[in-house]
């Protein structure tokens, strides 16, 4: 009996993640994210361009750089010839929510958001969300919940975006937040 050598799905991508411990930060984007970005194109002309992200590499002084695919701009570009692959810092993208993707219409949205999500929906970056629950604003069961990995640790915290936008509509002067925290 001969056995075949290769894969049954042989374009099947295989990613090997390597995390450093000590400085690490969760990605803010991910695989197969569509994101976009503003640049110069070839011509020295600043556009909008879109893409999709293929990868990422977490660097120690910077944080994240993310590899991404631009789309091709069926005017200017041949369909023969592959678009060049850009690499970007995070502060350079911002996501394109799939308003007509289906995966957000299979999947019931959930009260609780990981911690990038729900500071983009509250309007706060990821560090202020985390002040706010060590000065005490958001409590831990009511505004927020460590979902982290035992032994792992990365914390891995999950917001509930509702309650910590009624915590965040009390003016700060009547806000009932513990003074030595």
């Amino acid at each position: 009996m001969s056995r075949s050598k290769t894969s049954p799905h042989p374009l099947d991508p295989v990613w090997l993640v390597v995390v450093p411990q000590p400085d690490f930060t969760e990605p803010q984007f991910h695989f197969g994210e569509r994101v976009q970005w503003a640049g110069e194109n070839d011509q020295g002309i600043w556009q909008r361009q879109t893409g999709c992200i293929i990868g990422m590499t977490f660097i120690r002084s910077h944080g994240w750089e993310y590899h991404i695919q631009p789309n091709l701009d069926p005017v200017a570009s041949n369909p023969s010839t592959p678009a060049t692959l850009v690499s970007l810092p995070v502060q350079d993208l911002t996501r394109i929510e799939a308003a007509t993707s289906i995966e957000s219409y299979l999947q019931p949205p959930s009260a609780w958001l990981p911690t990038a999500q729900a500071a983009q929906v509250l309007g706060l970056s990821a560090e202020q969300l985390r002040k706010l629950r060590r000065k005490g604003l958001f409590k831990v069961g009511t505004h927020c919940r460590d979902m982290t990995i035992p032994g792992s640790g990365l914390p891995r915290w999950q917001w509930q975006v509702e309650r910590c936008q009624q915590a965040l509509a009390v003016p700060p002067a009547k806000r009932s937040v513990p003074a030595n925290e």
